[in-house]
């Protein structure tokens, strides 16, 4: 929703409430605490829905920005990432549990 089409229907509900209660004065004064109340607590109610609605659309249009951005690369890289991580297990499992020692006194010192 439009913020200026939001703030509108806002003041339209304000007016309408003032009107309300103007009305109720004339001609039901006992009951004018009772409609201000309920009043008031559509207000807040509208109010808190509004400021909800519109932060949910800043985080989608957010999200939406992030995905145009990526373009499907997150998903490549972390394909990617698996393939690799296969192939260290893969060569994990052809190592020796233990590496080759030369001779009864440990690596050999000869130069190659």
């Amino acid at each position: 929703m439009n913020k200026t089409a939001a703030i509108l229907a806002f003041f339209a509900l304000i007016g309408l409430g003032v009107i309300g209660v103007i009305v109720l004065l004339l001609f039901a004064p006992d009951n004018v605490a009772v409609f201000t109340t309920f009043i008031v607590t559509v207000l807040g109610i509208g109010s808190t829905a509004a400021i909800v609605f519109s932060a949910l659309g800043k985080q989608t249009e957010q999200l939406d920005t992030i995905r145009r951005q990526t373009n499907g690369t997150l998903s490549a890289l972390t394909e990617s990432n698996f393939a690799k991580d296969a192939v260290i297990q893969d060569l994990m499992r052809r190592m020796p549990a233990e590496p080759p020692v030369d001779g009864p006194t440990g690596p050999s010192t000869q130069m190659i």
